[in-house]
């Protein structure tokens, strides 16, 4: 894995030969650069496989207007806006470099543009998928209005015959949504499907792959290419735009702005995956009730997703165990069902709400996920209904994870046991290609685990998978004490604790790491015989997951990796049983 800068030759319409500095970046998985002028990636390349990103000829052509190709920052505004420059001025402006580092197999770029009112962080990171985050701080006194977007640039075989997947604009979440079909001009703006993330597919038959765009905490999706031009701004070469199309995730737009209050910040964010095969409908793999498919290799890192009810579920159940999956190379999404509104005495439910997405963001950063996704159900509001059956079973095929850990149906609370029902509801749909078949089954289905539990009836949980916290307990309790809304304001109560004594960031994390300790060793009392088996000691911190009979056993490489990793064992029935785990 490599970083690379680079000074690079660009040509333009407007000044002829220039140098600008170009950043390469490179893992295992992918290839990407990045010019500093403008934030533009130029290039994302899967090892192996076609070039992403389209970019005029030559490469950046800088007309008066806009500079067409690659992937420019829209900002601070997205559009016309009255404006000389379309689509802000960002795109144009010089960036400087804040950090380049290199963790857990990924390269990740941090560049920044300061304005007298706000300043822009433009992150860039590169793993097996492409993931762009901006970042807008209001430096000012004032409340700040603007609007941003990502306008990526798709390299296709043909726009006439790709389609756009994903597009709802009326939000009926049940409903089968036909595919976009790009085979005329576009330049449609549809409203973004409530929660902080919406998943969008580029089918394209003749390169046979399809592009998987996650916008997270965007407002809108704009829909763009222009067929052959007349009076586009900047320069479109020839028939060349029968070789790109635009799906651009937007955080308002230019008639629509947010507002950012003052020392605050708002992020958009953009994830892009490439996978084989283009169907609209049916398989993108092979047909995965074989087990052979699952042996398949898919050319990515292990996928872990946690699919759970509320923001910090996850963490208070893995907080160590997601550190060390992410440290092993996999990539880790955690999704969130609801969107944490009732929990806290004081503080009013919209605020709450978007506090919480806030905290789920900050731990991803701490864990290094993939993406940290929380829908909008209100607590203590989420039923497993056809709708809510069908979303997450979209989202789960879009996201394609090998491994699921989520809520058992017995559960003091109804919206882990509403999770818990839609996970086994969909299952087995998650292979019936004419169920939502406007999204692809992809190649290998996941294997399903249930997160730990201290529930006894109708009986207690079997530890199949066991996973002790050394080694990365600390960077965990990092991330589990982002939720501090949960962690030092509403759950103290609970457990005798005064939140108002609570102060200051060394009491705050001692008392996360005392409330992490006791969780985990109140797990492993249970099943003390078997711990002291598995790591010598009966006191070792660890957590644990019961493989569930509605899914597929994990395959020899899957446990294969898991079990490389520092403290985590998979315990054949047999061996459970003798540790004293109920069946």
């Amino acid at each position: 894995m490599n970083i690379k800068i680079a000074t690079a030759l660009v040509c333009t319409a407007a000044t002829g030969v220039v140098f600008a500095e170009r950043i390469e970046l490179e893992t295992r998985y992918a290839t990407c650069v990045v010019e500093t002028k403008g934030a533009r990636v130029m290039s994302f390349k899967p090892v192996g496989g076609e070039e992403v990103v389209w970019n005029a000829e030559p490469e950046q052509v800088e007309a008066e207007k806009w500079a067409h190709g690659g992937i420019p920052a829209c900002w601070p505004w997205f559009g016309v806006n009255g404006k000389v420059d379309i689509h802000g001025t960002a795109w144009r402006s010089e960036f400087k470099v804040v950090s380049r580092t290199e963790k857990n197999g990924r390269d990740e770029l941090v560049l920044a543009l300061d304005e007298p009112y706000a300043r822009l962080e433009y992150t860039v990171s590169l793993g097996d998928a492409l993931k762009l985050e901006m970042k807008t701080l209001n430096k000012s006194t004032r409340p700040l209005e603007f609007s941003a977007g990502f306008h990526p640039y798709f390299r296709v075989g043909d726009v006439e015959k790709c389609s756009v997947g994903g597009v709802n604009p009326e939000f009926k979440e049940s409903a089968f949504t036909r595919p976009i079909a790009l085979d005329k001009p576009i330049d449609d703006v549809f409203p973004a499907a409530p929660g902080s993330c919406g998943v969008y597919r580029l089918s394209d038959p003749v390169l046979d792959r399809t592009l998987y765009i996650f916008a997270e905490n965007s407002t809108h999706v704009n829909i763009w290419n222009p067929g052959a031009p007349k009076d586009t701004p900047g320069f479109i070469p020839g028939d060349s735009w029968r070789n790109f199309a635009c799906v651009e995730p937007l955080l308002g737009h230019s008639r629509k702005p947010v507002t950012v209050m003052p020392g605050q910040y708002v992020t958009l964010m953009m994830g892009i995956e490439v996978r084989k095969g283009s169907a609209v409908s049916g398989y993108l793999g092979k047909d995965s009730r074989h087990p052979q498919a699952a042996e398949e290799p898919t050319g990515r890192p292990f996928h872990v997703l946690y699919l759970g009810a509320h923001p910090d579920d996850g963490d208070y159940d893995f907080c160590a165990q997601l550190v060390k999956l992410v440290r092993a190379g996999a990539k880790v999404t955690v999704i969130s069902c609801c969107n944490g509104c009732k929990g806290h005495v004081d503080m009013e439910p919209g605020a709450l709400a978007a506090r919480r997405l806030k905290e789920a963001q900050a731990a991803a950063k701490v864990y290094g996920l993939e993406r940290y996704i929380v829908y909008e159900c209100p607590d203590c509001e989420l039923d497993p209904t056809r709708a809510w059956r069908e979303r997450l079973g979209r989202v789960v095929r879009d996201i394609a994870p090998d491994m699921i850990f989520t809520h058992r149906t017995v559960d003091y609370h109804s919206d882990h046991r509403a999770v818990g029902q839609l996970v086994r509801d969909f299952a087995y749909f998650l292979g019936v290609p004419h169920w939502c078949p406007d999204t692809p089954v992809p190649q290998k289905l996941p294997f399903i685990m249930y997160a730990v539990d201290s529930f006894t009836l109708p009986r207690v949980m079997r530890p199949d998978l066991v996973m002790s916290v050394d080694g990365a307990f600390e960077e965990g309790v990092k991330g589990l004490l982002c939720h501090e809304s949960q962690v030092v304001e509403w759950m103290p109560p609970e457990y005798g604790d005064d939140p108002k004594k609570l102060t200051g960031e060394e009491t705050r994390f001692a008392y996360a790491k005392r409330q992490a300790t006791l969780h985990y060793r109140h797990y492993g009392k249970r099943h003390g015989d078997l711990i002291e088996k598995l790591y010598g000691r009966r006191d070792t911190l660890v957590s644990y997951a019961e493989l569930s009979e509605y899914s597929r056993r994990p395959t020899k490489g899957e446990l294969e990796f898991l079990t490389s990793i520092p403290g985590f064992k998979w315990v054949p029935a047999s061996a459970a049983e003798e540790g004293g785990a109920a069946r």
